[in-house]
């Protein structure tokens, strides 16, 4: 077994807390913890967050002391947390520090399934210690108790967002737990993956490899063959202490299954497939690596092109090669790599984005008429940081299915529709009354009007021509509807921002039909 949050609020240092949002990570399990404490987010700190690897099990401890009174600044730190795969918070010394939980605090925190518990009010008593040290001597316990990790590792690997399923993690999930250190060589003696412990820590793996340095009390060493191919190698270095036989081979089990289930982008020999591979699994070290060897600046790549469906499945490389040039004139020069099952395209000059996006989805038109299956774009501009190009990634995956049932006949999205079905899709995930009543209303309407409501808002951009002929009835029809529609909600319906709620009701009520 492992702990999970549930199990860490039952713990005596716990005693009294209150869960104030994001009650489904309860389920998430513990390994660390960790005392943050900054004030408004700044150039610097995103900084640090981008060279910091997360393994999504750590819990945060705070106060909110450095920006008690203000509520914009609280909200930024938990969408950075959030971001960076952090569980959520514990919150210390409300009533002291700050007076409340702002109710824009915990409707962020639900809206990104991230988890706040408040410690009890009032109640200067309290200290991080307590907490910190009960929780970590209960993962100690527990990883005392059940040596057998390779099985709870690699699951929960598998329930991570699809960019942070890879080897990387498994190894760093693998080196954080058991404070080794860890290498995946390959034939020719490239080193894949390592994670050093502690991350600070400078290793010459390819000379304890090649027996250049020899085991001492003080140090254990062990490798080994990954299978009866002698393609894949792993070393493990424990430094202060010693390996048993079972944990070795726990580990050599764990990243075997880790490497039939998540080795394909490991074994690519496309430079710029493992680079592109590298930037999407949040590898930002690896990145910068495969960059330098390609000659480019990581700093350059701004904007990020996907590319999906049945179509681009059938591509070859050639045809890879052919669509990046095709579309060079308009986004300048570029990576174009299979990721996963789809095209990934990154600029790779930093003034390569031009005003010819008109002429670009054009392009890709061209493309989705030649073929019989439908090929969707999702377009990233003005990205700053691998990070940035790594969330993108990310947020369109996990959207992708909400956009496609909200806009069911569009085959192009950007940056704002991706947020914008991210944000319904959490809307809709939280199951709250207050959703619940005003989607009620809309089912209350009859089936002409529904139809009518949302292929005008959704489908047709508020035209009443297009309405009337997607619904196959004369425009008089679409008005005399609308002005039904009128009547029922209290204003006219199209015009913004009095529509904006409605908006997102029509892409809820689509999203919660497809679920159906």
């Amino acid at each position: 077994m492992s702990i999970t949050m549930q199990d860490v609020l039952k713990l005596s240092a716990l005693k009294g807390c209150q869960i104030l949002a994001g009650q489904s990570a309860l389920q998430k399990t513990v390994a660390s913890v960790s005392v943050l404490e900054y004030s408004k987010p700044t150039l610097v700190q995103s900084e640090i967050y981008q060279h910091i690897r997360f393994s999504n099990d750590e819990i945060v401890l705070t106060a909110f002391a450095s920006v008690r009174d203000d509520v914009n600044a609280q909200c930024r730190n938990i969408e950075t947390l959030a971001a960076a795969g952090e569980i959520g918070i514990i919150l210390f010394y409300v009533g002291i520090i700050i007076p409340e939980v702002d109710p824009a605090v915990i409707d962020l925190a639900n809206r990104l399934n991230f988890l706040i518990v408040m410690m009890p009010k009032n109640a200067p008593e309290l200290t991080y210690s307590s907490v910190i040290s009960e929780i970590l001597f209960s993962v100690y316990n527990d990883q005392i108790t059940n040596p057998n990790f390779s099985s709870e590792i690699v699951e929960k690997v598998s329930k991570m967002p699809k960019s942070r399923r890879n080897l990387n993690t498994v190894l760093r999930l693998l080196s954080d737990q058991l404070k080794v250190s860890l290498a995946l060589v390959d034939a020719r003696k490239n080193l894949v993956c390592v994670e050093n412990w502690p991350r600070t820590n400078k290793i010459n793996w390819l000379g304890w490899m090649g027996d250049n340095q020899h085991e001492s009390s003080e140090v254990s060493f062990y490798q080994d063959k990954l299978g009866s191919s002698e393609k894949w190698q792993l070393a493990i270095l424990k430094e202060q202490g010693q390996m048993t036989q079972l944990i070795q081979q726990r580990i050599l089990e764990t990243v075997r299954i880790a490497l039939n289930l998540w080795g394909e982008d490991v074994s690519r020999d496309s430079p710029t497939a493992q680079l592109i591979s590298a930037i999407m699994q949040a590898r930002y070290q690896r990145a910068m690596q495969l960059a330098k060897q390609c000659h480019l600046n990581v700093h350059n790549f701004t904007t990020l092109l996907i590319l999906n469906g049945r179509a681009v499945s059938m591509w070859s490389q050639r045809d890879i090669r052919q669509f990046a040039a095709d579309i060079e004139p308009f986004i300048g020069p570029c990576l174009c790599e299979y990721y996963h099952d789809d095209i990934v395209v990154i600029t790779t000059t930093k003034n390569a984005v031009s005003d010819e996006r008109e002429a670009l989805e054009q392009h890709l038109e061209s493309y989705r008429s030649s073929s019989k299956d439908e090929l969707v774009s999702v377009s990233f501009n003005h990205l700053d940081s691998l990070k940035q190009l790594t969330a993108a990634y990310e947020q369109a995956a996990d959207s992708f299915t909400a956009l496609q049932l909200i806009f069911p006949r569009r085959q192009s999205f950007n940056s704002g529709d991706i947020e914008f079905g991210h944000h319904c899709q959490s809307m809709v995930s939280q199951e709250t009354s207050w959703l619940a009543a005003r989607v009620q209303r809309l089912e209350r309407l009859n089936a002409d009007l529904q139809q009518t409501l949302l292929t005008f808002l959704l489908d047709d951009n508020r035209n009443i021509e297009l309405t009337a002929g997607d619904l196959f009835v004369h425009p008089n029809t679409v008005k005399y509807r609308l002005k039904k529609l009128d009547q029922y909600f209290g204003f006219k319906v199209g015009r913004m921002p009095e529509s904006l709620e409605l908006y997102q009701l029509a892409a809820c009520l689509r999203i919660m039909r497809g679920h159906a």
